[in-house]
């Protein structure tokens, strides 16, 4: 069986990936590159209140975490299906 995970090293490695996303904070260069969303698209977002930075990052860059990463990911995808900004945040905020 050389190669294959067993399902218990299977279980193990998934709960890390979810402690590890729990813990991700990136840029907001970062998260453009990763999305794919522009910068600027990301920072009106923000002042919109749809996404949030992490509060207290010391620098001043704008950090984001998982969650908001995703989050920005939904909101894009309801806005692409037809949402409006304030249609995709509140259908996101009710789940």
């Amino acid at each position: 069986m050389k190669g294959k995970a067993s399902k218990h090293t299977k279980a193990i490695f998934d709960q890390r990936d979810i402690e590890f996303l729990h813990h991700l904070v990136v840029g907001i260069g970062e998260l453009s590159v990763i999305t794919g969303i522009s910068m600027e698209r990301i920072r009106y977002l923000e002042k919109a209140r749809a996404i949030k930075c992490v509060p207290g990052s010391k620098s001043s860059t704008r950090r984001f975490d998982y969650a908001n990463i995703r989050r920005l990911q939904e909101l894009e995808m309801l806005v692409g299906e037809g949402y409006t900004l304030k249609g995709a945040v509140a259908k996101l905020d009710s789940l």
